[in-house]
């Protein structure tokens, strides 16, 4: 009876090291999907071409000058 038990909890242990091993690559996949997501630069990010506040003064100065 006792052979039974070892037989089976060794079994059982066993299944666990590959969910283990399985549950580690899908870890693995999700921070490398939310590394590349943070790398890549949103629409807001890009650059506007409008001048800002300070350069438009900065105009006005030198066409005074």
């Amino acid at each position: 009876m006792k052979y039974i038990i070892v037989m089976v909890l060794a079994l059982g242990l066993s299944g666990c090291g590959n969910t283990i091993t399985g549950l580690g690559k899908d870890i693995s996949t999700v921070g490398e999907k939310v590394t590349e997501w943070q790398n890549t630069p949103s629409e807001k990010e890009e650059v506007d071409s409008t001048p800002s506040k300070k350069e438009e003064v900065d105009v006005k100065k030198d066409k005074t000058k």
